[in-house]
């Protein structure tokens, strides 16, 4: 169960990193840089966990001489829920408080560029093209096939 909880908080935490979003309930969000912040908070339980579990068996070992085995899997399983639960009240305890409700995205807020319509020209640019040329007419335009020969008789 615990290392479920770890699986989702580093998954959750990737997520909030790359998008800058963590999502908090349906109708609260964290955005920017505290969702990001609060992301890396996400990442902390496993090292935490090594370094705390480092010590206390460090200590354990210059104090009796030696670590059983049993005792340091309890000892660092004791550890590991402490931190992991510990940084999870943490993670949403902040995510609340940092919670707003999630902003749409309006239209304009899209792009920033003016606004032309398709069919507008900048004149600066125009003034360099050369008229378009049209095509050539040809004298034997109606000797030329065009396929309507069906429609209008030949002489």
């Amino acid at each position: 169960m615990i290392l479920g909880i770890e699986i989702a908080l580093i998954v959750v935490a990737i997520y909030g990193l790359i998008k800058g979003r963590l999502p908090i309930t349906r109708a609260r969000v964290v955005e920017g840089t505290p969702a990001r912040l609060l992301a890396l908070l996400g990442l902390v339980p496993v090292p935490l966990t090594l370094l705390i579990t480092m010590l206390v068996l460090g200590v354990k070992a210059a104090k009796d001489g030696h670590i059983d085995e049993k005792s340091a899997g309890m000892t660092g399983t004791i550890v590991e829920v402490v931190v992991v639960l510990g940084t999870l009240l943490i993670f949403f305890a902040l995510g609340f408080t940092l919670a707003t409700e999630p902003r749409q995205k309006s239209s304009e807020d899209w792009d920033d560029r003016p606004r032309r319509s398709r069919k507008a020209r900048d004149h600066d640019e125009d003034d360099d093209e050369a008229p378009r040329r049209k095509r050539p007419r040809r004298d034997d335009e109606d000797d030329y096939d065009r396929g309507d020969e069906h429609i209008k008789a030949k002489n």
